[in-house]
């Protein structure tokens, strides 16, 4: 699970387009309904990116808590 979700943040930080990044913010929330019991750890690294300097991926971030 971890390389999956390393490999949505990247999706979220990076991604080609705002689909690209709305995909991986779906697939984050979607993670995390089926771990709860990850939600700090997820929680932890999502702050990372709602503080990012770029606009696209302060957007990709809020959407994974929707």
């Amino acid at each position: 699970m971890t390389s999956r979700l390393d490999r949505l943040f990247v999706l979220l930080e990076a991604g080609a387009g705002p689909a690209t990044r709305r995909a991986a913010a779906r697939q984050l929330g979607e993670v995390q309904k089926a771990h709860p019991e990850e939600l700090h750890r997820l929680l932890g690294r999502l702050m990372t990116h709602l503080r990012s300097p770029a606009w696209e991926t302060r957007v990709a971030a809020a959407q994974v808590t929707n």
